[in-house]
């Protein structure tokens, strides 16, 4: 199957605890990348017709086969090794936009994932043991676009919403054992809310314009 960048990038959504290695990789399925540290869960989620574009991927040089039947199951690959994949497309210089994907090929072994990119030229190939376990069944938490119209909307600059962030992770808080902010949203046309306690019982207030559309 293919991949971009954006499907790669969440392996800083992964956990570095041991004792749960199904959550140290990003989870790869036919369609989609998932990854979490059972606080935080993020899916880069492709379309049908970018998935088929693998049938456009131009024939690589080391002769190997795109690998087109993914297992229903999926492949839990490594953060570390999804890390070397994106500094792998980092290196392409791409002048045809296909390339700036990588696509699984078939491995040697059932129990390996080879997943390359290339420039035409070099075939580059990261092969990886795939961590054997079962990934948590995050569809149970994951709204489905029905469960999605319930919630309330608003637009706003991802910038200022870092900016902001970035703030807020500089303060002194009041409660660093929970370390929690409170977000409120009304309306979306109305700002975003973010508030939080800090130290001397003061507290900080911040509003996030939302984009008119």
């Amino acid at each position: 199957m293919i991949f971009n960048k954006n499907n790669l990038l969440l392996h800083q959504l992964t956990s570095k605890n041991k004792t749960r290695p199904e959550l140290g990789g990003v989870l790869f399925k036919k369609d989609k990348t998932v990854a979490t540290d059972s606080y935080i869960l993020g899916e880069v989620k492709n379309t049908e017709e970018y998935t088929n574009d693998i049938k456009e991927y131009p024939q690589l040089s080391d002769k190997s086969s795109p690998m087109l039947n993914f297992s229903k199951k999926g492949y839990i690959i490594p953060a570390k090794a999804v890390k070397k994949i994106i500094s792998n497309l980092a290196g392409i210089n791409a002048q045809i936009p296909i390339l700036d994907n990588c696509i699984f090929t078939m491995p040697k072994t059932s129990d390996t994932s080879n997943i390359v990119s290339t420039d035409l030229e070099q075939v580059d190939a990261v092969t990886v043991k795939n961590i054997d376990s079962d990934y948590p069944n995050y569809g149970q938490i994951m709204p489905d676009e029905n469960v999605k119209k319930q919630y309330k909307y608003i637009r706003i600059n991802r910038k200022k919403l870092k900016q902001l962030v970035d703030l807020v992770n500089q303060f002194d808080i009041k409660h660093k054992a929970i370390e929690d902010v409170k977000i409120g949203i009304k309306g979306d046309s109305d700002p975003l809310l973010l508030e939080i306690a800090l130290t001397n019982d003061a507290q900080f207030t911040g509003l996030i314009m939302p984009i008119q559309s």
